[in-house]
């Protein structure tokens, strides 16, 4: 679907984003700011967190969590949340008649919020069991491991949760500070996708959004990667070990993206991956096994995630190591980067479906890269991509000394581990 992009700039920096969709009767209004952990400083770790949660205990037209979600279940709507590194999203998707209301609402949580201290206490136990329950999920614990093997004790080596002693010890007034530090025009985006035009979006927006602080948008740490270990190990009893291995990828906006996409799905986005394959199929090593990269804005990690029986973690540690060779020595065939291509496009036509899955496209596409491509654009460059450059990039990826093993499970023989990644 070749979408019709309409962007303007309200007066207090705030950018609206409007991409009508012909056929569907839903808006899905998305709230984006530029911030996530990586910008807390050390008291502020799991900050940027808590304040998503704890803005929906209330703000000044809807005072209570009841009054929130009352609003939105009255008519018929869906609103979530979700924090990562690098920002922090709301959003509401209901009927089309009802997006003056999803926009009250949300300006009212992310404006005008209270951070009331009853409900900041009672928060505190929720993010806990939170926490509790990601550290008690080994497949997600390795996430974290991984991020803190790789960058260490900085912000992107922290947890977006933040601790248990951070999340008990913050007050009211750190809530206060941290939306007034962060939480203005330049680093916001209102995003409303679906049955709507323009110039409704830009009066809709300059209506609820209008009284938004202007302000730059902040600043972080660059990412540092960490040298050593080249293998770190949660220990914990368990039948099975939970690992991801990484390699340094690329960063948002890199002009290799494209290519990125392809490999990942060639050596371990499908079914009929290699990884898959080799790993699963071939060998029966584990349940899962899958490769993908996450790109940040100045840096990037590709890794292949699984789990595998505690007798068989070196096997299949060298099975994927095999794999990530014999990609960078002998590149890929033409059958599988025309399957590679299919399997994007397909993947990206269904991914526009919705009103709230063109918002987040769009809407997470300019909050981090201050771009609108298409998805006929996006295809585009899909389709684009060579064999050659599917091996050039995995020359480039997958180099000697680069690969970083992270493992939650018993205690594994770290020297036979490290001796396989030297391998690479």
């Amino acid at each position: 679907m070749q979408h019709q992009i309409a962007t303007h700039r309200l007066e207090n920096g705030v950018t609206v984003i409007t991409v009508p969709v012909p056929g569907t009767s839903t808006i899905t209004s998305v709230v984006f700011f530029r911030v996530g952990s990586r910008y807390e400083s050390d008291h502020q770790q799991g900050l940027a967190h808590f304040t998503e949660h704890l803005v929906f205990k209330g703000g000044v037209r809807y005072p209570t969590s009841r009054d929130v979600t009352q609003t939105v279940d009255g008519i018929g709507g869906e609103m979530n949340a979700f924090t990562s590194f690098e920002y922090t999203g709301f959003y509401v998707k209901a009927a089309k008649e009802h997006v003056g209301t999803a926009l009250d609402v949300l300006s009212d949580i992310t404006l005008h919020a209270t951070f009331p201290e009853a409900e900041l206490e009672k928060e505190k136990g929720v993010i806990t069991e939170e926490i509790n329950m990601y550290e008690d999920l080994p497949m997600r614990r390795v996430d974290h491991v991984l991020m803190e093997q790789l960058f260490g004790n900085t912000p992107l080596g922290r947890r977006i949760l933040g601790t248990k002693a951070s999340v008990a010890g913050f007050t009211q007034q750190d809530f206060l500070d941290y939306r007034k530090e962060f939480y203005h025009g330049d680093s916001c985006v209102v995003v409303l996708a679906g049955a709507i035009t323009p110039e409704e979006s830009e009066k809709l927006a300059r209506e609820y959004f209008s009284s938004l602080p202007s302000g730059s948008v902040a600043s972080y740490s660059p990412a540092d990667y960490q040298s050593l270990p080249a293998v770190m190990a949660d220990v914990r009893p368990g039948e099975q070990y939970h690992l991801q291995l990484a390699v340094p990828g690329l960063p948002l906006g890199h002009e290799s993206a494209p290519t990125q996409k392809v490999l990942d799905t060639i050596l371990g986005g499908t079914m009929s991956s290699r990884l898959f394959i080799a790993v699963r199929e071939e060998r029966g090593l584990c349940y899962y096994v899958r490769a993908g990269s996450d790109a940040l804005l100045d840096t990037g990690v590709f890794s292949a995630s699984a789990g595998v029986d505690v007798k068989r973690l070196d096997v299949a540690v060298q099975a994927i190591i095999d794999e990530f060779k014999r990609l960078r020595d002998e590149g890929v065939t033409e059958e599988e980067l025309v399957r590679a291509k299919a399997y994007l496009t397909g993947k990206a036509a269904m991914s526009m479906e919705g009103s709230d899955e063109v918002a987040m496209y769009y809407g997470l596409q300019y909050a981090l890269e201050y771009r609108t491509d298409t998805v006929a654009e996006h295809v585009a460059q899909i389709q684009a991509v060579t064999a050659q450059q599917v091996q050039e990039l995995a020359q480039q990826l997958f180099v000697s000394g680069s690969a970083r093993l992270a493992v939650v499970g018993p205690q594994p023989h770290l020297e036979t581990l490290e001796g396989i990644l030297a391998s690479l």
